[in-house]
């Protein structure tokens, strides 16, 4: 019964952390990109500690050549982050999209 209660116990903290880290911003406003701020945190989530905080942010700021010349971090994961950053950017398609969903169009 112990073991049960501790494993409940981690469980909980477990779920309470992973709310909080994935709805941390609130509702997303459609058509609108996140900003720097945003971007980050979001990345940073995504990425759980694998990425290291100054490489993130040069990846917001889109400095992607510096960071691929400087970085000790798997190259595969800070072009991941920046696939990431430029399509989160697109947000501003959304609406678009919906309207052509709702015509019954296809959306790319």
């Amino acid at each position: 019964e112990t073991v049960f209660s501790d494993y409940v116990s981690r469980l909980y903290t477990y779920l309470l952390e992973l709310e909080n880290r994935l709805y941390s911003e609130g509702l997303h406003i459609l058509g609108s990109p996140p900003n720097d701020e945003q971007m980050h945190k979001y990345l940073s989530a995504y990425f759980d500690g694998k990425l290291d905080d100054t490489i993130l942010q040069s990846i917001v700021e889109e400095e992607d050549e510096r960071i691929q010349a400087s970085s000790s971090s798997s190259p595969e994961m800070v072009s991941e982050a920046a696939s990431i950053r430029d399509l989160l950017k697109q947000n501003t398609n959304e609406i678009s999209s919906i309207l052509k969903a709702l015509d019954g169009e296809y959306i790319l």
